[in-house]
């Protein structure tokens, strides 16, 4: 059985003690490497403090796993933009991307979201 806690991340170096400490230690992880895994992670800038970290945890064999965030919609587009412009094949890539990585059943209402956030970034779609 596989449960998944949110952690919230106040501070620039984690610790074992209060909060994580006594919210990791019931379900029987190492503590000590989840927060070193975190800090590195904070180092990297690939989280960031006051976001909140989903950790999921193995109850069978006391595993875990971070499991790691998706960039904002806003940064994945930015990776696409040339010039103020889009194409309209890459938003139909990370639609179809979004679907499958969060178990969404419908492309089309997807791509208009995308759609909707170009518009609100100022940029062109090229069809």
């Amino acid at each position: 059985m596989n449960i998944v806690l949110e952690l919230s991340l106040k501070k620039e170096k984690l610790d074992c003690g209060s909060p994580l400490g006594p919210l990791l230690a019931p379900y029987g992880v190492n503590i000590n490497k989840v927060v070193d895994a975190l800090n590195k992670m904070l180092e990297q800038g690939l989280i960031a403090i006051n976001s909140k970290v989903p950790i999921e945890i193995n109850m069978e064999n006391r595993t875990w796993k971070i499991v790691q965030a998706q960039k904002k919609t806003t940064e994945q587009i930015k990776a696409f933009v040339k010039n103020g412009k889009i194409n309209y094949s890459d938003l139909f890539a990370l639609a179809k991307k979004s679907i499958e990585q969060n178990n969404l059943q419908e492309l089309s209402k997807k791509i208009k979201e995308l759609e909707g956030t170009c518009k609100s970034m100022h940029l062109e779609i090229i069809k």
